[in-house]
């Protein structure tokens, strides 16, 4: 049975990867579909993310406004020439020359607490994806710590950590060997850093009575 659950988030990532995959030709959204696609097929298929809808960030080369943000739902596959169609139809009307910036998948994953109840939780796994000339980049963020070793408060919860980082983990590889392109990790934010396909646990100098440092000061 699964349950709707409410996880502490940050507002930094708690970890990221990055993937940069070669179209050979000028990139568009159609390519940013289909390796979002590719990319959100993988984890679906291990529970971690079920796409609803793609937010689209347009961007105006010829002026200075602000970027605009438009959500279109998903009803069927993303790599489609409908669905592109849809995207492209949600281009602001009073900007003809704005442009796709990136898309953001928004959806629900599922994770395991410490009793082995399975919970869904918003946005579980966040991927973006952008075109960048002949690439397109794809990242995979997550903001939660149930893949970390240690809760937000310092507490440490080595059921949740052996119940869901490994499953994100084999999601990564096989991102990485499906788009034949190396992982690239994020950047450390105070929330956490990435340690090969999972999140760095902390060091010993950082355990103090057996907790890590708390972070929740700085949640939302």
């Amino acid at each position: 049975m699964e349950l709707m659950s409410e996880l502490l988030r940050a507002p930094e990532a708690v970890g990221s990867w990055e993937w940069f995959v070669d179209t050979g030709e000028n990139a568009d959204v159609f390519h940013c579909l289909s390796t979002l696609a590719a990319v959100a097929g993988i984890l679906d298929r291990r529970g971690l993310l079920k796409v609803e809808s793609v937010e689209v960030c347009w961007e105006h080369p010829q002026s200075r406004g602000p970027d605009a943000h438009r959500t279109v739902p998903v009803a069927g596959a993303i790599d489609t020439p409908e669905y592109a169609q849809r995207l492209l139809a949600s281009r602001p009307r009073d900007a003809p020359d704005a442009r796709v910036k990136l898309l953001r998948t928004r959806g629900g994953g599922a994770w395991t607490d410490a009793r082995g109840n399975v919970h869904t939780e918003a946005d579980l796994v966040l991927l973006e994806t952008m075109p960048l000339f002949e690439d397109v980049s794809v990242e995979a963020a997550v903001h939660h710590d149930v893949w970390a070793h240690h809760a937000f408060s310092g507490v440490p919860h080595p059921e949740v950590h052996a119940a869901n980082a490994p499953r994100l983990a084999a999601a990564l590889k096989e991102v990485e060997s499906t788009l034949h392109a190396a992982t690239n990790p994020g950047e450390p934010t105070y929330f956490g850093a990435v340690d090969g396909y999972g999140i760095r646990a902390p060091e010993p100098y950082e355990i103090v009575d057996g907790l890590a440092p708390d972070l929740t000061d700085r949640l939302a």
